[in-house]
């Protein structure tokens, strides 16, 4: 496929991948934002992902679900129209704005300064640690404050965005034990591999 050449591509030349660098958001034309939010709003490329972890999420009740780069909140409605306790975390901020203006709970912080400890039963990861949007080495620096966040036997539910960084091993080796999640029936959407996880904190 057209993704798996540029993968290709971009192994063979030892591409390193590094974080989106948010002061850059401002600069990008107001055009640009209204045409995203449309389009994140209708939800309609993310409607088989939203409805596979929303699945997750219905099986597992959690008290309290975390959903980490949030964007302006499409997902956190859904969470809130099925009374879940959610809230987000995101770094653009004209996004969080909007998601404020919903009533949506949107903390500006970046992942890598995620202080939370033992506070969520489920923590939803779609697509910020992933090899389009950062390095490996950020991700793996990640992995353990995620951990931190999550209550004991919390669930992390990891869909990455083009493809994960993550080995079953490094959640493995930060104490989680991994549960089967199957990518839903004619999955559409290419940006996204069928590669996701669900790991349950252990200890």
């Amino acid at each position: 496929s057209i993704l798996e050449e540029r993968i290709k591509s971009c192994d063979e030349k030892s591409v390193e991948f590094v974080a989106y660098n948010t002061s850059l958001f401002s600069k990008i034309p107001s055009d640009y934002w209204n045409e995203w939010d449309a389009f994140a709003e209708r939800g309609e490329s993310h409607k088989q992902i939203y409805e596979k972890i929303l699945q997750e999420i219905q099986k597992n009740k959690p008290q309290r679900t975390l959903v980490v780069g949030c964007g302006i909140g499409t997902f956190l409605k859904i969470l809130r129209e099925k009374s879940f306790d959610a809230e987000g975390i995101e770094a653009n901020e004209r996004s969080i704005r909007k998601a404020r203006k919903e009533g949506l709970k949107v903390q500006h912080i970046p992942l890598h300064q995620l202080k939370k400890r033992e506070t969520y039963d489920c923590i939803i990861e779609p697509g910020v640690l992933s090899s389009s949007v950062v390095e490996r080495d950020y991700a793996l620096k990640c992995l353990p404050l995620l951990k931190q966040a999550l209550c004991l036997g919390g669930l992390l539910i990891h869909v990455p965005y083009t493809r994960s960084l993550f080995c079953s091993q490094d959640f493995q080796s930060q104490g989680f034990s991994l549960e089967a999640m199957s990518v839903p029936k004619n999955f559409f959407n290419w940006n996204y591999p069928k590669q996701w996880y669900l790991a349950r904190r252990s200890h």
